[in-house]
């Protein structure tokens, strides 16, 4: 029997600069172009999201110029309806805030372009979703550079209570 899935719609806010990537006078490599073990970051966040699945594939990027937009016109992506969001230089939240007017379903995947996260089945986190009757869920992971993440507050039925950008608090200590 033929499994049956809700259509998702997704957004790739591709955004950022890369200026940490540079060094000594190198080209910027932007963040999600950059190759790790000969496949750039892009394409591990798009392995997260299944053809099938997904009817609406938006990448929120900066302008028509940005090289991420050339990138996926030129991969032949297997989704059958990309959508190109060029926003600017504007933070992060509120290009997706932005961006979301594009999204016509009531169901959505959010990915970031910039880190790999291997092993996410999205077919399991929307059952969970499902299940858990919230606004929203986000998969979140370790990371041992917390001055450098946003740091996710969850409560004892493991609902977030609060974000915080960057904490100053661990730029001593940022392996606690």
């Amino acid at each position: 029997m033929k499994e049956v899935y809700t259509p998702y719609e997704a957004i790739l806010p591709c955004g950022g600069k890369g200026l940490r990537m540079k060094s000594n006078g190198e080209e910027i490599v932007i963040k999600p172009l950059l190759k790790v073990a000969g496949k750039e970051l892009i394409r591990y966040s798009l392995d997260n999201l299944p053809p099938h699945i997904i009817s609406k594939l938006i990448v929120a990027t900066r302008s028509v110029e940005d090289v991420v937009h050339k990138w996926v016109q030129s991969s032949k992506l297997p989704y059958a309806n990309i959508v190109f969001s060029f926003l600017g230089d504007i933070p992060l939240m509120e290009r997706i805030n932005r961006t979301s007017v594009l999204l016509e379903g009531d169901y959505f995947a959010l990915c970031n372009t910039d880190e790999i996260r291997r092993g996410l089945n999205l077919t399991e986190v929307v059952e969970f979703h499902r299940k858990s009757n919230g606004l929203a869920t986000m998969v979140i992971g370790y990371s041992d550079h917390l001055n450098e993440q946003r740091v996710v507050t969850i409560d004892e039925n493991g609902r977030v209570t609060h974000t915080t950008k960057n904490p100053e608090e661990y730029l001593r200590t940022p392996d606690v």
